[in-house]
């Protein structure tokens, strides 16, 4: 069975990668890079998976196998940046973006000593071809835990950025973003466990993990393009300078808290779906990194988390006002503020509860 489903599912599987690479060079928007970025992803996919079509080696196929090895390298730093250019929306391709690279730099520089110039190569290059196999699956496995440490700290750093600075869907950027890199994780974990049969004798649990793992990845990229597409607002990216400044806790009036308090019932602030911390320190005229602090240690609450707390107020109000009883939870969501239902979801679960459906049944 294994003969006929490899071939085929592989096919399918390029095909659709391709098809969507396409898709996305050619969409119109204003995130090029991310767009091109992720194409590229999926045209490095495709090229991995190419390597599972079985055909009679000549001499010219055995130097492309050698550049799709080499290729395959590429596919986490794409990965890296593309998560990058997502996350901020002053990234781009600089010199300094190069530093990316230094992995799989030091990767390459190890394997074209191996697979290129034979009659200058040192008797301690010298492998068999089980042994290249042996090497290029460590290379590329420590390679990927590298970058994959690289993109959970970027991530990291992009969601404190945000619930600091926002009150908008970056935090669910994030989310979308890490269960893709979870999931990427897993893919590459099942890899290492294929490419481990595949040296015992669990041959043929090497060839199903093959087929799991096609139907693996192309599951996850076609759910992650479906949402990205569905809902582009969220994928805005936040600009890079944006920080964390420390502000000295005794130049802080504690009468702010008031006038905070007191501007976000009189203004309501917290209905901008696009609010920020510093449209905020604005009107009550004091710097972005004073109102943090304010937030942070005066409150103890981040800005994602104070302006979600009136959003979920003002919908418990609607949600008990008898005028407003026809309203649906979708109306309500975008009346206070939100702009999907996961996130109105989650917020109001975490301030009350409970689900704002369970809520509006038990009033």
């Amino acid at each position: 069975m294994n003969n006929i489903a490899i071939p085929t599912f592989t096919l399918l599987a390029i095909v659709i990668a391709l098809l969507l690479a396409l898709f996305l060079l050619t969409l119109k928007t204003n995130r090029h890079l991310s767009n091109r970025l992720f194409a590229t992803f999926l045209i490095l996919t495709a090229v991995d998976i190419s390597g599972l079509i079985k055909i009679p080696q000549t001499e010219f196929l055995q130097k492309l196998q050698v550049f799709r090895s080499m290729l395959i390298f590429l596919h986490l730093p794409i990965f890296y940046w593309y998560v990058k250019s997502v996350c901020y929306s002053d990234f781009k391709l600089r010199w300094a973006s190069m530093k990316g690279l230094v992995p799989f730099a030091f990767v390459i520089g190890i394997l074209i000593p191996i697979f290129f110039a034979d009659d200058l190569k040192p008797s301690f290059f010298q492998f068999s071809n089980e042994q290249v196999f042996t090497i290029i699956i460590v290379l590329f496995h420590i390679q990927v835990a590298w970058y994959l440490w690289l993109i959970y700290r970027e991530l990291k750093n992009f969601k404190t950025l945000a619930v600091n600075h926002f009150a908008g869907n970056h935090l669910q950027a994030y989310r979308w973003l890490m269960r893709l890199t979870a999931a990427l994780a897993i893919f590459y974990l099942l890899a290492l466990f294929k490419n481990i049969f595949k040296t015992t004798t669990y041959t043929e649990l090497s060839e199903w993990l093959k087929i799991a793992l096609l139907f693996f990845e192309l599951a996850v990229l076609c759910w992650y393009l479906f949402q990205a597409i569905s809902q582009p607002e969220v994928f805005r990216g936040i600009h890079s300078t944006l920080s964390l400044e420390k502000s000295n806790d005794s130049n802080i009036d504690s009468s702010k808290i008031k006038e905070l308090e007191m501007l976000m019932k009189s203004e309501k602030l917290y209905l901008n779906p696009s609010i920020s911390v510093k449209d905020v320190a604005e009107k009550i005229e004091i710097p972005v990194r004073d109102l943090s602090t304010l937030l942070n240690k005066h409150l103890g609450k981040h800005f994602f988390d104070f302006i979600n707390e009136y959003r979920i107020k003002e919908a418990q109000e609607i949600f008990k006002s008898t005028d407003d009883s026809k309203l649906t939870v979708l109306e309500v969501l975008y009346n206070v503020g939100f702009n999907s239902k996961s996130s109105f979801n989650t917020a109001f679960k975490k301030h009350t509860g409970s689900t704002p459906t369970a809520f509006r049944k038990s009033l």
